[in-house]
């Protein structure tokens, strides 16, 4: 899902991300569009749900609840960030859940305005709220030229960036399950030990219900 303000290229960013002319640029769509495409041989849908001051930060839940597997807070990168764009950013992420910060990036775009800068360069020039933004997505970040079309390699290093993360949480979850069978072992007795594996398959199953599931969608 592509969440964003507006005049960020959040639909030439879906647009470029499917390989195709899908979503309308410069339309201020009141509904929830979805495209999909096949994009290095896997099946990609990308949500471009209308601009957040377009819609209520609860609204983006029922929406979520579903489908949803990444989120991708677009931000074009000639803008400057202030308090209040990135404030309006973590309210919409927050009603996602607690846990969507560990499947969300920053995608910035309009990258051929950047030249010879680099986007480090960039987030360091910014005041504090871009780099609290970053930094609450993981500091995981991708730049992309919206003017280029087509499945290139800027997309399938998109692609890549979010398989890693969601490698990353799940690790990171398997391992929170491992620490809580480890304690639960010290507190029962020898004989309970068939019941701790049910316990934690619990615990980790738990952690992909809403409002995200381990489908390959965007």
């Amino acid at each position: 899902m592509l969440l964003s303000g507006r005049n960020t290229g959040r639909s030439s960013a879906g647009n470029t991300i499917l390989g195709k002319e899908h979503f309308k640029v410069g339309c201020h769509a009141t509904d929830c569009v979805e495209g999909q495409g096949k994009v290095r041989g896997k099946t990609v849908t990308v949500l471009d749900p209308p601009g957040w001051l377009s819609v209520v930060p609860g609204s983006l839940m029922s929406l979520s609840a579903s489908v949803v597997t990444v989120v991708l807070v677009v931000m074009n990168v000639s803008s400057s960030f202030s308090h209040t764009v990135c404030r309006t950013a973590e309210k919409h992420l927050e009603a996602l859940g607690e846990k969507v910060w560990n499947r969300t990036m920053v995608l910035f775009t309009f990258g051929d305005w950047l030249g010879d800068t680099t986007i480090e360069q960039r987030i360091e020039s910014e005041e504090e709220p871009l780099q609290r933004l970053v930094e609450k997505c993981g500091n995981r970040y991708h730049v992309l030229d919206s003017k280029s079309q087509g499945t290139g390699a800027q997309v399938t290093e998109l692609l890549q960036k979010i398989e890693e993360m969601l490698v990353e949480e799940r690790l990171e979850v398997l391992q929170r399950g491992e620490q809580v069978g480890k304690s639960l072992i010290l507190m029962q007795e020898p004989e309970m030990d068939g019941v701790m594996g049910e316990g934690i398959e619990v615990l980790v199953a738990n952690h992909t219900d809403t409002p995200f599931h381990d489908g390959k969608q965007d």
